[in-house]
Formats: structure tokens, C-alpha cells, sequence
């Protein structure tokens, strides 16, 4: 990667420090080399060949950083920290290999192969697993059995017949599939589906989809994010004239950055990608059925910082009659997920995701819901851990529960 389009990116800084207060390792550790500021001049001092990119207390300090991006809307001076920050991890990684733990990772996201059997076996180790929660004796890096659904109201409602209509059918859309919510979170695939048809959407199902390169670049392997995004652009340029839907926020973020990876063609298909709660609020969202239920929102970070879509998740989760919604305390915070970053950085994140459940356990609520997989599994499982039988859940699975309740799926699907 070249030096100057790392320094490109870093050239805005005027090294004032409003980012230090955003970044949750600075916040964490009260070390300026834990911060956007520290690290930006280590990132300069290795494009500039004064740093070596194996330094063991450079590389140490950024292998440290959740590239949440928490200090991108701090910053004045729009420093493209993310970018920076993956081209420097690429250029450390020609000088030193991956962790072992990652590269077994990437591989299983990027090779169909491989990560669907893995997904598969951990579905049937869910179901049989039950009520026992590994997540209350190991660290949430490791769980991928969590339950993540929240618990059920059963009273039926009755709706007048004009609002279980089915409104007309709108333009043709895309679900993206990827790779962990394929493998972990169908059943919000499932929901999303369904709420873009009873909002009138026409659904095109566009196969050979697969990873969307995210882990990848968060890693620094900008070749297999590349070879990844140039496979989706291929499945996706045969459907020119559907949006493409994304209930991950990482995966969101990811697909509308691809022009970093693939140039004008990878700006075009950006601008065709939206967040599902993106998408849905533009248009005349249909509202289902009464949920009396106290619902906490925590914002993904790459849905908060990296996207910018922030208000419209949390109108639609208002825009379901009786749910009372209360926003998650420092929710901007990331929660030590962050891609493979809770399992090469296992102390802070615990950390992150402790201080979260803390800030969450004085709530009262009965549902937390956040747009990312990675969200999902780490707040569950930190929430299991407690002893609390909160449940996490997805914004699109509850208003998915709200349309059924209001019937609007009896007879259609």
C-alpha cells in the first residue's frame, strides 16, 4: 500500500485532541499511544519510514485500536482515520504474519466451503445446547451459541382489514446475505424479508453473494478484501436496477466504502446500498401491532460512525405502538466486539462489553437490540454472563414481531 496514500488520509490532523474523549481505548486507559492522536503519528512515522511497520510498540498500540471509528465525527478536520488505518495494518502484514487465530478466521468467512458447515454445526449446537449458555462460563470472543431472540408476547391482536392491505408494490430490492448473518442470524434475513414485502417491496434474490470483505480489511489483507468485493460486485452488477438492503452494520459500511477497494465501479454500487432501517424510513412505513414492552438501543459502531445513520433506527423502533424505547447509556461506545478484535484483544474487550452491561443491567429493560451480528453476540453474551436473561435481538426482528401480531403475514407468507 502506498506510504503517500496513508499520509493522504492522516494529512487533515491538526493534532488537537477533540478524538481522545471518543475512542474508548484512550477512555479505557488515559494513554495518549491508545488514542486516534497517538496513533495518527505512528501511522505517519511508519508511512514516512521513520517507524519500521514489525516495531513491536507500534504495531502493539495499533493491533489496539477497535477501528470503530468513534473519532472520525469528533474529528474537526474529517481525518479519514479507518482508511489510514487499514493501509497501515497492510503494510504491517507484509512484514509480519497475521496471529494465527485471524487467519483461521478469514478463512473460514472467505471460503463458502469451509464456513458453511462451521455455521451449521454451530446451529445444531445451539438447539442442542438449550437453556445451558456457554456464554456464563467462557469469553463472548468464543460464543456463537447465544440465543438472540427476545422472549414472546402470545396475545393475539386484531387489525381493521385497510391496514393489513398490502400497499403496492414498490422497486426491486436486494437482501444481502454475507457471510455470519447467512450463518448465524437467517431468521433476520428472514424478518427483513418479510418486512419489505408487507411494506410493498418486490425481492430479488441475487445468488453467488458471499463476505463482504470487512474482516479482511479490518486486518490489513486488502487483497482478499478486494477479491471478495470484486466476487459481490460481479452478482451485483447483474441486478443494475435493484437497491441492496443490508441488516449488518459492518457489512453495510463495508459495501458502501468499496470504491477504497475497487475504484469509480465499486462508487457506483455504493449508492445503490442502504441499512434496512435506512431504507425503510424513506419510504411510508406501514406500523403493525402493539408491543407494551421497554426496548434499549445500542448503536453499532460502523451503523453510528461509519455510515452515519443514526436517527433512523430508532424512529422505527418508535414507530411500534406501546414500545417504550430508552437509548443504552454511552451507546455511541463500542462494545469490544469489533470483527476478530475480541479474540486477539480478549482483556479490553471484555472490558468494553462489561462496562456496557453494567450501564444496560440499570435499565430495566426486557429487550436490548443493536444492528450488527457482532454487537448482538458480544452484548449477549456479556448480559449472559451477568446472570440476566435480557434478550438482544435485531430492530427489524421486533418490528417483524409487531407486523405478525398485527397479522399482516396470515395468508401472505
Amino acid at each position: 500500500m502506498s506510504q503517500i496514500e496513508i499520509l493522504r488520509d492522516l494529512y487533515p490532523c491538526v493534532h488537537c485532541g477533540l478524538c481522545l474523549q471518543s475512542c474508548p481505548t484512550y477512555r479505557q486507559t488515559g494513554d495518549e499511544s491508545e488514542g486516534p492522536r497517538g496513533r495518527i503519528v505512528l501511522m505517519q512515522g511508519i508511512a514516512n519510514q521513520l517507524i519500521e511497520p514489525d516495531d513491536f510498540g507500534a504495531v502493539q498500540h495499533l493491533d489496539s485500536c477497535l477501528g470503530c471509528r468513534a473519532c472520525e465525527p469528533a474529528c474537526p478536520s474529517g481525518v479519514a482515520y479507518g482508511a489510514a488505518l487499514e493501509k497501515t495494518r497492510s503494510a504491517i502484514a507484509k512484514k509480519r504474519p497475521q496471529p494465527w487465530a485471524a487467519r483461521v478466521l478469514l478463512s473460514l468467512m472467505a471460503n463458502p466451503r469451509l464456513r458453511s458447515p462451521f455455521f451449521t454445526l454451530s446451529r445444531v449446537a445451539r438447539k442442542a445446547l438449550g437453556s445451558w449458555n456457554p456464554a456464563r462460563f467462557i469469553h463472548p470472543a468464543v460464543t456463537l451459541l447465544a440465543g438472540t431472540r427476545p422472549h414472546r408476547i402470545t396475545t393475539a391482536i386484531s387489525t381493521p382489514p385497510e391496514a393489513r392491505a398490502q400497499p403496492r408494490r414498490r422497486k426491486k430490492v436486494i437482501v444481502f446475505t454475507g457471510c455470519v448473518m447467512d450463518g448465524l442470524f437467517r431468521h433476520v434475513h428472514d424478518a427483513t424479508r418479510r418486512v419489505l414485502r408487507a411494506n410493498g417491496y418486490q425481492l430479488i434474490e441475487a445468488r453467488g453473494q458471499g463476505c463482504c470483505g470487512a474482516l479482511h480489511a479490518h486486518q490489513g489483507d486488502l487483497k482478499g478484501a478486494r477479491g471478495l468485493a470484486e466476487a459481490n460486485l460481479a452478482v451485483f452488477q447483474r441486478h443494475p436496477d435493484c437497491s441492496i438492503v443490508v441488516n449488518s452494520a459492518g457489512c453495510g459500511a463495508a459495501l458502501k466504502e468499496y470504491e477504497d477497494l475497487l475504484g469509480q465501479t465499486g462508487e457506483k454500487l455504493a449508492g445503490r446500498v442502504f441499512d434496512i432501517t435506512e431504507f425503510l424510513m424513506e419510504g411510508d412505513l406501514r406500523v403493525g401491532a402493539s408491543l407494551p414492552m421497554v426496548v434499549a438501543y445500542d448503536a453499532p459502531c460502523h451503523l453510528e460512525h461509519a455510515q452515519g445513520v443514526r436517527a433512523q433506527p430508532r424512529k422505527l423502533l418508535r414507530s411500534i405502538p406501546d414500545l417504550e424505547l430508552i437509548e443504552v447509556p454511552c451507546s455511541d461506545q463500542c462494545c469490544g466486539s469489533a470483527g476478530v478484535y475480541s479474540i486477539l484483544n480478549p482483556a479490553m474487550s471484555a472490558a468494553l462489553i462489561e462496562s456496557k452491561v453494567k450501564s444496560i443491567s440499570k435499565l430495566g429493560v426486557e429487550v436490548v437490540t443493536t444492528g450488527n451480528p457482532g454487537c448482538i453476540m458480544q452484548i449477549k453474551a456479556g448480559i449472559s454472563r451477568s446472570g440476566s436473561d435480557v434478550s438482544v435481538t435485531h430492530p427489524v426482528a421486533m418490528l417483524d414481531w409487531s407486523y405478525d401480531r398485527a397479522g399482516f403475514y396470515d395468508g401472505v407468507m
